[in-house]
C-alpha cells in the first residue's frame, strides 16, 4: 500500500465515525463519535500536512517546511504525536465503547 493510500485510510476511518455518529440514538455514543473522530482526523491531517511539506519528521524534528509553517508545527509536534498515538490506542476502545451504548440502548427502547 501506498504512502498517499494509507493516509487517505487513516483519515478516512475518523471521518466516518464522525459520519455515522448521526445515525446513533445515544446521545453519549453520538458525542464520543463526533468530538474523537473530529479530534483524531484533524490530528492526522496535520500530521500528514507536516510529513509531506517538511524535511525531518516529528520525531526527530522538522526543518524547512514550505510556507514558513516551520514554526507552528515544530511547536506542535509533541501534541500531533501524543493525539496520533491516543488514536491508535483509544481509538478502537472508542469505537467499542459506543457501539455498545448504542445497542444497549437499542436493545432497551423496544
Amino acid at each position: 500500500m501506498t504512502k498517499d493510500m494509507l493516509a487517505i485510510l487513516m483519515v478516512a476511518i475518523p471521518l466516518a465515525a464522525f459520519g455515522l455518529s448521526f445515525f446513533t440514538r445515544n446521545r453519549m455514543a453520538f458525542w464520543l463519535l463526533r468530538i474523537a473522530g473530529l479530534t483524531f482526523a484533524i490530528s492526522l491531517s496535520l500530521m500528514i500536512i507536516a510529513d509531506n511539506n517538511c524535511s525531518g519528521d516529528l520525531l526527530n524534528g522538522l526543518s524547512d517546511c514550505a510556507a514558513g509553517l516551520t514554526g507552528p508545527l515544530t511547536a506542535i509536534a509533541p501534541i500531533l504525536l501524543l493525539l496520533f498515538m491516543s488514536y491508535l490506542y483509544f481509538g478502537p476502545v472508542i469505537l467499542l465503547v459506543s457501539l455498545g451504548l448504542e445497542i444497549y440502548t437499542r436493545v432497551t427502547r423496544r
